[in-house]
Protein backbone atom coordinates (compact mmCIF):
# COMPACT_ATOMS: atom_id res chain seq x y z
CA UNK A 1 0.00 0.00 0.00
CA UNK A 2 0.99 3.35 -1.18
CA UNK A 3 1.38 5.78 1.74
CA UNK A 4 -0.39 9.76 1.17
CA UNK A 5 2.32 11.27 1.85
CA UNK A 6 4.27 9.48 -1.37
CA UNK A 7 1.22 10.26 -3.47
CA UNK A 8 0.91 13.68 -2.13
CA UNK A 9 4.16 14.18 -3.29
CA UNK A 10 4.12 12.01 -6.87
CA UNK A 11 0.94 14.06 -7.57
CA UNK A 12 3.27 17.40 -6.44
CA UNK A 13 5.98 16.44 -9.06
CA UNK A 14 3.84 16.12 -11.46
CA UNK A 15 2.41 19.58 -11.36
CA UNK A 16 5.24 21.07 -11.00
CA UNK A 17 6.67 19.35 -14.26
CA UNK A 18 3.51 21.19 -15.60
CA UNK A 19 5.03 24.24 -14.06
CA UNK A 20 7.85 24.16 -15.26
CA UNK A 21 6.66 23.60 -19.13
CA UNK A 22 4.03 25.81 -19.51
CA UNK A 23 6.84 28.64 -18.29
CA UNK A 24 9.31 27.16 -20.52
CA UNK A 25 6.14 27.46 -23.31
CA UNK A 26 5.97 30.63 -21.67
CA UNK A 27 9.39 32.40 -21.76
CA UNK A 28 9.86 31.26 -25.55
CA UNK A 29 7.25 33.44 -26.44
CA UNK A 30 8.27 36.43 -24.50
CA UNK A 31 11.66 37.81 -23.27
CA UNK A 32 12.90 35.79 -20.60
CA UNK A 33 16.63 37.93 -20.33
CA UNK A 34 14.44 40.15 -18.04
CA UNK A 35 14.00 37.32 -15.56
CA UNK A 36 17.49 36.56 -15.24
CA UNK A 37 18.03 33.20 -12.24
CA UNK A 38 14.17 33.97 -11.17
CA UNK A 39 13.03 31.68 -14.39
CA UNK A 40 14.63 28.83 -12.56
CA UNK A 41 12.84 28.79 -9.56
CA UNK A 42 10.26 26.57 -10.70
CA UNK A 43 12.91 24.28 -12.26
CA UNK A 44 14.87 23.64 -8.85
CA UNK A 45 11.80 22.57 -6.80
CA UNK A 46 10.84 19.85 -9.68
CA UNK A 47 13.94 19.24 -8.62
CA UNK A 48 13.90 19.42 -4.80
CA UNK A 49 10.44 17.32 -5.34
CA UNK A 50 12.07 14.20 -7.25
CA UNK A 51 14.44 13.90 -4.35
CA UNK A 52 11.89 14.05 -1.86
CA UNK A 53 10.18 11.55 -3.89
CA UNK A 54 12.85 9.33 -4.23
CA UNK A 55 13.08 9.55 -0.47
CA UNK A 56 10.07 8.77 0.60
CA UNK A 57 9.92 5.73 -2.47
CA UNK A 58 12.98 4.15 -0.92
CA UNK A 59 11.36 4.54 3.02
CA UNK A 60 7.95 3.73 1.79
CA UNK A 61 7.42 -0.62 1.66
CA UNK A 62 5.83 -0.40 -1.74
CA UNK A 63 7.33 -3.02 -4.01
CA UNK A 64 7.75 -4.28 -7.71
CA UNK A 65 7.18 -2.41 -10.71
CA UNK A 66 5.15 0.59 -8.72
CA UNK A 67 8.63 1.52 -7.09
CA UNK A 68 10.36 1.29 -10.25
CA UNK A 69 8.02 3.79 -11.72
CA UNK A 70 8.33 6.46 -9.00
CA UNK A 71 11.79 6.11 -8.65
CA UNK A 72 12.39 6.84 -12.23
CA UNK A 73 9.73 9.67 -11.82
CA UNK A 74 12.18 11.21 -9.15
CA UNK A 75 15.38 10.86 -10.32
CA UNK A 76 14.30 11.81 -14.07
CA UNK A 77 13.42 14.91 -12.37
CA UNK A 78 16.01 15.54 -9.71
CA UNK A 79 18.80 15.07 -12.61
CA UNK A 80 16.88 17.27 -14.98
CA UNK A 81 18.46 20.33 -12.97
CA UNK A 82 22.07 18.50 -12.38
CA UNK A 83 22.46 17.68 -15.77
CA UNK A 84 21.46 21.33 -16.79
CA UNK A 85 24.17 22.79 -14.47
CA UNK A 86 27.17 20.61 -15.43
CA UNK A 87 25.84 21.49 -18.92
CA UNK A 88 26.31 25.16 -18.08
CA UNK A 89 29.43 24.50 -15.95
CA UNK A 90 31.51 23.17 -18.88
CA UNK A 91 30.05 25.77 -21.30
CA UNK A 92 31.24 28.04 -19.07
CA UNK A 93 34.56 26.28 -18.26
CA UNK A 94 35.39 26.63 -22.37
CA UNK A 95 34.56 30.45 -22.88
CA UNK A 96 36.59 31.48 -19.78
CA UNK A 97 39.74 29.31 -20.97
CA UNK A 98 39.36 30.33 -24.47
CA UNK A 99 42.85 32.31 -23.74
CA UNK A 100 44.91 29.31 -23.09
CA UNK A 101 46.39 26.70 -25.67
CA UNK A 102 46.86 24.06 -23.66
CA UNK A 103 43.76 23.96 -21.83
CA UNK A 104 41.57 25.07 -24.65
CA UNK A 105 42.66 21.98 -26.67
CA UNK A 106 41.50 20.65 -23.81
CA UNK A 107 38.55 21.37 -22.31
CA UNK A 108 37.71 21.80 -25.94
CA UNK A 109 37.36 17.70 -25.77
CA UNK A 110 35.71 17.80 -22.97
CA UNK A 111 33.31 20.31 -23.78
CA UNK A 112 32.45 18.08 -27.22
CA UNK A 113 32.11 15.37 -24.99
CA UNK A 114 30.43 16.45 -21.66
CA UNK A 115 28.57 19.02 -22.84
CA UNK A 116 26.61 17.53 -25.55
CA UNK A 117 26.20 14.25 -23.41
CA UNK A 118 24.90 16.00 -20.29
CA UNK A 119 22.73 18.35 -22.84
CA UNK A 120 21.45 15.06 -24.77
CA UNK A 121 20.33 13.69 -21.30
CA UNK A 122 18.54 17.23 -19.94
CA UNK A 123 16.82 17.53 -23.11
CA UNK A 124 16.04 14.28 -24.32
CA UNK A 125 16.57 11.19 -22.13
CA UNK A 126 15.36 13.09 -18.71
CA UNK A 127 12.04 13.98 -20.18
CA UNK A 128 11.02 10.70 -21.81
CA UNK A 129 11.69 8.95 -18.18
CA UNK A 130 9.87 11.22 -16.80
CA UNK A 131 7.04 10.60 -18.51
CA UNK A 132 7.37 6.74 -18.88
CA UNK A 133 7.86 7.16 -15.07
CA UNK A 134 4.82 8.86 -14.35
CA UNK A 135 2.26 7.42 -17.01
CA UNK A 136 3.43 3.90 -15.42
CA UNK A 137 2.68 5.38 -12.13
CA UNK A 138 -0.67 6.42 -12.67
CA UNK A 139 -1.55 3.27 -14.84
CA UNK A 140 -0.62 0.93 -11.91
CA UNK A 141 -2.18 3.25 -9.05
CA UNK A 142 -5.32 2.77 -11.05
CA UNK A 143 -4.99 -0.58 -11.30
CA UNK A 144 -4.45 -0.83 -7.48
CA UNK A 145 -7.46 1.25 -6.56
CA UNK A 146 -9.44 -1.35 -8.33
CA UNK A 147 -8.36 -4.16 -7.22
CA UNK A 148 -8.74 -2.89 -3.64
CA UNK A 149 -12.13 -1.76 -4.75
CA UNK A 150 -12.94 -5.15 -6.20
CA UNK A 151 -11.69 -7.13 -2.58
CA UNK A 152 -13.92 -4.53 -0.55
CA UNK A 153 -17.16 -5.50 -2.42
CA UNK A 154 -16.71 -9.16 -2.08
Amino acid sequence: MIKRSLLFVFWLQVATAFLVVGQAFILSIGDSTQLGWVSSIPLIISSLVGGILIFLTKKSETKGNTRRFLMLTGISSASFFIYLFLHSLFYALVTITSNSIFLDVLLFLLEKTFTMGFFLLTIIVCPIAFCVGTIGSIILLIKNREKKSVKAKS
